[in-house]
């Protein structure tokens, strides 16, 4: 015997099977004989496995070829599980018995039922669907199918009825015979399905609901969808792909229901009259408390008492929330009991007011259940819902500091715009998580009731898709779409610079980082989606202290820059000022030191989806000098345009353009060309450079833009390669050309007001004359031999 200190600690002692006992048994049969002994007292238990017996002997084989086998089993002792007519009697014993076999096909049936209706019944199920359900012929099917084992294996039977597209106008009635245990209300697992054949079907968790038992038969309905054939060309539903629907039906016998005023929660057996439903319950009514505090409006749009189902099959989700197809006004609440454990009621309380507040977002949706869910439909205010309930958890809680797991996991997601995520539910989601801190930003911003304000707007938007828009619900609410811009760009340089005032926020990471050292410029050119962030940290690396410019430069006016400076990447950081494109901010920086630039996209242009391209430049201070145009002052303003290689420099006051640099890289370090111009806008000087930087060619202008004074051309190695004089765009006087090793090539003796006169003579590399032309008044007259 096996002694254990504690009287509630159990035992067991494993015995090895003792005997044999031959049975011929068919192919298909497997067949366990148990004999246990348990005896249970105040004491430690005892177990005796003491006969254990399994043989497989397929079509009566031969006694000599039956192959035989011996099974162990360990039979825990817990009285508290088994039924108490087994462990009550402490002298008996228990002589268990259990068969298994091969699965069996389920059944199934198939009809065409159209708007007269029909009945389809199969293995112990009949569905009747009333006439005038439906608006067309189509194929219903119905099947029995393995229950989820969510619920229970007690009497849990599940079944699956495929209705095809279009909905159905009326309820359909359901009943299951051979349901024990007496007449009474009982739990029924009633689920939906939507799928288009995309692959990503809608399949949330059902929602528990109860059904009669009378007389061995469990009656239940499944209430007519929201939308169906009849009436959806009236009620404004038009989606690119229709969508096949399905009802789950699985009885729940071992869920009971524990009812509190505005909401019902299903649960196990074993929970009836815990503390947990009722603090489920609390939680659930203190949501509903605080959010009419707020003004938002839905005890005519929600169907009380809310259902509220605690169930397994969550994974490591607290909870969520669940729209039927018969309509939003039913959505209910699924609790993941796996959570609600000691040190996670916190997440669970906030997670309760997270995903009824979800409820009430719906009602005030203006899509039906059915386009919120579809498996292909855009998913219109997700982000706004998510952002929404997220900041509600920090009420939920009372605790102003609190910030959602949610938020830190997805703050990343700052760098994709709020409304560019097209089908993709999960991205919705993912920006909402993160702008749910935006949320907490604009309510600091803006006092008195900005949420539920947002979400009127929310309910105020048209009836077709084009119409639909998260941000213009938010432009709405504070009545200018520049506010929110504002608010925007500031919240994102606060967030990224750390500098929110929130306790427990994380910094994001870099999005780009820059290393200038003084040697060459650096830049990065980020595109950013509308209501977008990006986070560019420049860490210098130069040996010794020197002035840096760091640049702005945008294609586009909805593109913000802001500069803060730090000691170390944890910071803190300081604001320093408000990049303006084509107005460098010169810094006197050391190794180590660290600056952050908070860039974002505050483009208010429906559909908010254009990305625009931003350039944040660093380098040395001389890339602000002009040192080909003496006129340029000091003062006047530096555009620099790494994507078009070229910076220019604009009059401080008179806004012309007085000087262009044109550069081979986008760097900035290879110059190409200059340009001066005159204030009318004529061109100046121009200065061409070859690519090692040796000049090529300089011309001057005066202010009509003509050729004024010596044009030059020089060659790689820095000779002269020839020299034409200019007056006000005419040649005027003597042309000469030279060789690479700097000896004359040709000279003309004489222009006068670009017409030629004298002599042209011409030499070879030595610098011996090959040959003398006479012109006159612009044409050659004859040849002459050198002298």
């Amino acid at each position: 015997m096996d002694a254990l200190d504690g009287t509630a600690t159990l035992c067991h002692r494993l015995v090895s099977p003792m005997g044999r006992f031959y049975r011929p048994l068919d192919a298909y049969t497997l067949v366990n004989y148990i004999i246990v002994t348990c005896r249970t007292s105040l004491a430690p238990c005892r177990c005796h496995v003491k006969e254990c017996v399994m043989r497989i002997s397929p079509l009566h084989c031969p006694r000599e070829k039956v192959f035989t086998g011996l099974a162990t089993v360990v039979f825990l002792c817990l009285p508290l599980i088994l039924p108490a007519s087994l462990w009550a009697d402490t002298d008996s014993d228990m002589l268990l018995l259990t068969m298994a076999s091969h699965t069996p096909r389920r059944a199934k049936t198939s009809k065409v039922l159209g708007p007269q209706g029909g009945t389809l019944a199969v293995a112990g199920i009949s569905v009747s669907v009333p006439p005038g359900a439906l608006g067309s012929d189509r194929a219903v099917t119905l099947q029995q199918v393995d229950p989820s084992g969510y619920y229970g294996a007690s009497g849990s039977r599940a079944y699956n009825l495929e209705m095809g597209t279009g909905g159905h106008c009326l309820p359909v009635a359901v009943a299951i015979t051979g349901v024990s245990g007496g007449d009474r209300s009982m739990a029924v697992a009633l689920g939906d399905v939507l799928d288009d054949g995309s692959g990503v079907a809608s399949r949330p968790l059902p929602r528990l609901v109860s059904g009669n038992v009378q007389g061995g038969i469990l009656r239940v309905s499944i209430p007519a969808t929201e939308t169906c054939e009849t009436a959806a060309s009236t009620r404004g539903l038009k989606l690119a792909s229709p969508a096949v629907e399905s009802f789950s039906l699985e009885l729940a016998p071992d869920w009971l229901t524990t009812p509190r005023g505005q909401f019902v929660v299903y649960h196990p057996t074993a929970l009836l009259g815990s503390a947990l439903v009722e603090d489920i319950i609390r939680y659930a009514q203190e949501a509903s408390r605080k959010l009419t505090g707020m003004g938002f409006e839905f005890a005519d749009t929600l169907d009380f008492p809310v259902t509220i189902n605690l169930v397994h099959g969550l994974g490591a989700r607290d909870g969520e929330s669940g729209i039927p197809l018969y309509g939003k006004a039913y959505g209910y609440l699924n609790i993941n009991l796996d959570r609600c454990i000691p040190g996670n009621m916190d997440n669970v309380r906030a997670t309760v007011g997270h995903e009824f507040f979800h409820l009430v977002q719906n009602t005030y949706d203006p899509r039906f259940s059915i386009a919120i869910r579809h498996p292909s439909a855009t998913p219109f205010f997700l982000w706004l819902a998510e952002a929404s309930s997220v900041w509600f958890e920090a009420g939920m809680l009372d605790n102003s500091d609190y910030v959602s797991p949610v938020f830190t996991l997805n703050i990343d997601t700052m760098r994709n715009g709020l409304e560019t995520y097209g089908n993709d539910r999960t991205g919705a989601q993912n920006r909402g998580y993160w702008a749910s801190g935006f949320q907490r930003y604009l309510n600091s911003q803006h006092t008195g009731g900005l949420v539920p304000l947002i979400w009127r707007k929310v309910r105020a938007q048209g009836a077709t898709p084009n119409d639909y828009s998260d941000l213009r619900a938010v432009f709405e609410a504070l009545a200018s779409p520049d506010s929110v811009a504002q608010d925007w760009r500031c919240y994102v340089g606060k967030f990224i610079s750390g500098s929110t005032g929130y306790p427990g926020w994380p910094q994001p990471a870099s999005n780009a980082t820059l290393y200038p050292d003084g040697s060459t410029a650096v830049m990065t050119q980020p595109s950013l989606e509308p209501f977008s962030a990006q986070k560019i940290s420049i860490i210098f690396r130069n040996d010794v202290s020197q002035d840096f410019q760091i640049s702005a430069l945008a294609q586009s006016p909805v593109i913000s820059f802001s500069l803060y400076h730090g000691k170390a990447q944890a910071g803190p950081f300081q604001f320093l000022a408000d990049l303006v494109p084509g107005s460098p901010r010169t810094v006197t920086a050391s190794h180590g030191d660290i600056y952050l630039v908070a860039v974002a996209n505050t483009d208010t242009q429906a559909p908010y989806q254009a990305p625009a391209q931003a350039t944040v430049l660093v380098g040395s201070s001389s890339h602000a000098d002009c040192v080909w145009c003496p006129d340029v002052p000091a003062n006047a303003i530096v555009d620099l345009k790494p994507d078009l290689s070229l910076i220019r420099w604009t009059h401080p006051t008179a806004g012309y353009f007085m000087a262009t640099a044109y550069y081979y890289d986008q760097q900035l370090q290879h110059i190409q060309s200059a340009i001066c111009n005159w204030e009318n806008g004529y061109q100046q000087a121009q200065y061409d450079y070859y690519e090692d930087g040796a000049l090529m060619m300089r011309s001057y202008f005066d202010q009509e833009g003509k050729y004024n004074g010596q044009k030059i051309g020089y060659y790689q190695n820095g000779y002269p390669w020839w020299i034409h004089p200019y007056d006000h765009g005419y040649l005027e006087g003597q042309l000469l050309g030279y060789w690479d090793n700097g000896n004359i090539r040709y000279r003309y003796d004489r222009y006068t007001h670009g017409v030629m006169s004298g002599y042209l003579t011409t030499y070879d590399a030595g610098g011996a004359c090959l040959s003398r032309e006479r012109w006159v008044n612009g044409s050659p007259q004859y040849t002459e031999s050198c002298p």
